[in-house]
């Protein structure tokens, strides 16, 4: 495959003391923070709850991640002897020796925790909805923050020292999408050089960067595999985080639906611990509800707390609905409507299109922001 950089002509990188290569990671650290702890909703069209600026840690609920365990165990005798007879039932006398018991592969999802999961490089996958890019940036906050060992976080099985570096694919330079393209990042170069062409970190200098990649202690948080629309480009990245993956120090995690991950098991299944996001369960519903109406400055806590039950109480009462609410992005959209129009429509199929007008609207006026240059 053809590595190909970005500038790649570019002068080396410029020696930093080792007092401005601290001044540089503060300053990177609360930027980070400052650029991804905040979630807007002010295009969906609702302003009662100020959530055109919420911080991430006020709503953030704990996702359950599970991990694939395949298991082999001896079939019993008996079993065995009576699969063999009702296929041949004829056939009586000693076992051939191909006949004798076998084993059987048994595979299920068992739970992980975010600290053990992030032990080595994952692969987190979820549908549509499920919060993968969201918890990619409290990851990123998390270590920014340095707070990944807090017990509510991550846990002590953290590592200590993990500078997060959040890429989201999908925009990735045109050079590297192309269906007819052969390019693909070399990630140790093209990493500071491209984090450090966006606005929100054009002050810190490629060479802290460059630096902390080489000394094998970053946390590269890889959103939304899928998102590169084509099978061909799509594939070529994944190709290439396996190889870095393969020869670096540094920890990767990559998010993607479950489709964006298709043809590409083989590379990523070598490197990557794959993880699945389940479902909200109808607690975590509840206690998504009551992060978001704790932010209502209007209602005292009892207040708020009687507000986010109602909801749940109508979401419950229904059992589509709450399974409609299982994810945090239809959870939210859910939430919205309650409180805009103060009831949830009846029949399912109003509320389907209530939650696709919200998302609709959201989409146009997200574009129209990108097509005015605001």
């Amino acid at each position: 495959v053809n590595q190909t950089v970005i500038n790649q002509n570019s002068p080396a990188a410029e020696e930093l003391t080792p007092t401005q290569l601290a001044d540089a990671e503060t300053r990177y650290r609360a930027q980070v923070i400052e650029r991804y702890n905040r979630l807007g909703f002010a295009g969906l069209g609702v302003g009662d709850l100020r959530l055109s600026d919420v911080a991430l840690d006020d709503v953030f609920v704990r996702l359950t991640l599970t991990v694939e365990k395949t298991v082999r165990e001896p079939i019993p005798s008996e079993e065995w002897e009576g699969e063999r007879q009702s296929r041949n039932p004829f056939h009586r006398g000693e076992k051939k020796e191909d006949e004798r018991p076998r084993k059987r592969i048994i595979t299920s999802q068992e739970s992980i925790t975010l600290g053990d999961a992030l032990t080595q490089h994952a692969l987190i996958v979820g549908e549509p909805g499920a919060g993968k890019s969201t918890l990619l940036r409290w990851l990123a906050v998390t270590f920014a923050a340095g707070s990944q060992r807090g017990a509510e976080r991550l846990g002590p099985q953290a590592d200590t020292d993990r500078l997060p570096l959040l890429v989201e694919l999908g925009r990735l330079p045109e050079a590297y999408l192309q269906a007819n393209s052969r390019e693909t990042p070399n990630w140790k170069v093209f990493l500071p050089e491209h984090l450090t062409k966006q606005p929100a970190f054009d002050d810190i200098p490629a060479a802290f960067l460059e630096q902390a990649l080489a000394q094998g202690r970053c946390l590269l948080l890889c959103d939304g595999l899928d998102e590169i629309a084509d099978l061909s480009a799509r594939r070529r990245i994944a190709d290439s985080l396996a190889d870095y993956a393969r020869s670096s120090a540094n920890r990767l995690v990559l998010s993607s639906r479950p489709a964006g991950v298709s043809g590409s098991e083989g590379a990523l299944g070598s490197r990557f611990q794959r993880l699945t996001i389940q479902r909200f369960a109808p607690e975590d519903v509840r206690r998504f509800f009551g992060f978001w109406y704790d932010l209502d400055p209007d209602f005292l806590p009892e207040k708020q707390s009687q507000q986010a039950d109602a909801l749940f109480a109508k979401v419950e009462a229904a059992p589509k609905t709450l399974e409609l609410a299982t994810t945090p992005l239809l959870a939210t959209l859910l939430l919205l409507i309650w409180r805009k129009e103060g009831d949830l429509p009846e029949r399912r199929v109003e509320l389907y299109e209530r939650c696709c007008q919200m998302l609709i609207e959201s989409w146009e006026a997200q574009h129209d922001v990108a097509y005015t240059g605001v």
